[in-house]
């Protein structure tokens, strides 16, 4: 073959090949100086079907990387025409995505064969750090205590936690990463070692273990909070030991549930035990209160309940006995109104705990094609009607019978 004639094909590969690519500038920026962000790290990723894991275009996702420069400057080349997400980051800064591009939270952006997008703007926020010490009783430094920060979220009537983290061997915490925004703390004492009568209480920011104590702390673009030191605060505690009757060789867990909930920001974390053979379990660290205590057996065959109300004082409580219940069911029919044709298959009934019962646990059943459901393995309890994996918005109407 001549050279011309190679030369020939070779432009015509390399004009075919540009003409299914592209390729986008853009620089990043700081977003209150609009100052340029050197060596920031960007992504750009092929945009996933929403629930999948395959990507909208033919091929499969893939992650292309750069690095801006001196100036903030990125190119990306060569890129396969498709729909994509854009992400940049930067140590000291959040996690941010070019908003200019799309209005929504996520960044997509769509390149055609041989278009060149120019002039993206990328904006890096600084993070957020809160910083400071644990003390003991004593303001010695407490080593091992967990750290939490949560914020409000629109939508949801508890609080959401964004960072958390342990206190180093001289009692230093540091969390970084945090949006601009009001937080609320916590922080939860290691374990007492030894035999004792004396735990830790979670102290809210700043010193109250009554979560309606807590303060909120503003936090703005970049702000450091130094000197955020937390003092804990011991309080009896006491151990629980008791007997599930009728458990039998099944394995069962036991939960205790604060019986109130006390700030529905800040729910407790339920305590749990395994349940041993011939159905003994231990409770330990419990503080005097009110409480609900529920067993649940897992066991798909022959599953059970037990639940009751249990007052703790000051003593321990070693002759605790739960009775196990059959477990309930309830089934009904599905129908889908002034909707075209759904595959019901996909769609499931959830039954939730009401608001109000933090000793509850739910269930969910996926609905047969011909609308039928049964919801099994439930205790009895007052529920919320949910369904998930409709294909768009409805309202839900639940009629009970017997």
């Amino acid at each position: 073959m001549k050279p011309r004639h190679l030369l020939a094909i070779l432009l015509l590969s390399a004009a075919a090949r540009a003409e299914k690519v592209c390729s986008l500038e853009g620089r990043t920026v700081h977003s209150l100086t609009g100052e340029p962000v050197r060596k920031a790290r960007l992504f750009l990723g092929r945009a996933l079907r929403p629930g999948s894991e395959t990507s909208a275009d033919s091929e499969p996702p893939r992650s292309l990387a750069v690095a801006s420069d001196a100036e903030g400057k990125f190119t990306f080349t060569d890129i396969p025409a498709g729909r994509y997400v854009l992400v940049a980051t930067r140590v000291g800064f959040l996690a941010e995505r070019d908003s200019r591009l799309d209005g929504g939270p996520v960044t997509y952006l769509t390149c055609t064969a041989g278009e060149k997008l120019p002039d993206i703007v990328v904006k890096l926020t600084p993070q957020g750090v809160l910083l400071g010490r644990v003390l003991d009783e004593d303001g010695d430094p407490t080593p091992g205590a967990e750290i939490t920060v949560r914020r409000l979220v629109k939508g949801l009537p508890q609080l959401v936690s964004t960072g958390s983290a342990r206190s180093n061997d001289i009692g230093e915490y540091r969390i970084p990463n945090l949006r601009p925004g009001r937080y609320y703390m916590s922080v939860t004492g290691p374990d007492i070692p030894g035999p004792s009568q004396q735990a830790y209480a979670t102290v809210y920011w700043p010193g109250s273990i009554d979560p309606a104590g807590a303060l909120p702390i503003e936090l703005g673009p970049g702000t450091e909070r130094c000197g955020m030191d937390v003092r804990l605060i011991r309080r009896r505690v006491v151990s629980i030991v008791g007997k599930v009757e009728g458990v039998e060789e099944r394995r069962a867990l036991v939960y205790l549930f604060p019986k109130e909930v006390v700030s529905p920001a800040f729910p407790e974390r339920e305590r749990r035990a395994s349940v041993h053979s011939g159905g003994r379990f231990e409770l330990y660290g419990v503080p005097p209160g009110s409480y609900t205590l529920v067993a649940q057996v897992i066991d798909d065959e022959r599953p059970g309940w037990a639940r009751q109300a249990l007052d703790v004082g000051e003593s321990n409580l070693d002759k605790v006995t739960l009775t196990l219940w059959p477990p309930l069911s309830v089934s009904g029919q599905f129908r889908l109104e002034g909707w075209a044709a759904h595959d019901l298959g996909e769609v499931r009934i959830e039954l939730r705990p009401a608001p109000g019962e933090p000793h509850g646990f739910g269930g969910y059943a996926v609905i047969r094609h011909d609308g039928a459901f049964q919801v099994s393995g439930l205790m009895a309890d007052r529920f919320q009607v949910g369904v998930s994996g409709l294909r768009g918005r409805a309202r839900i109407e639940a009629h009970a019978g017997n």
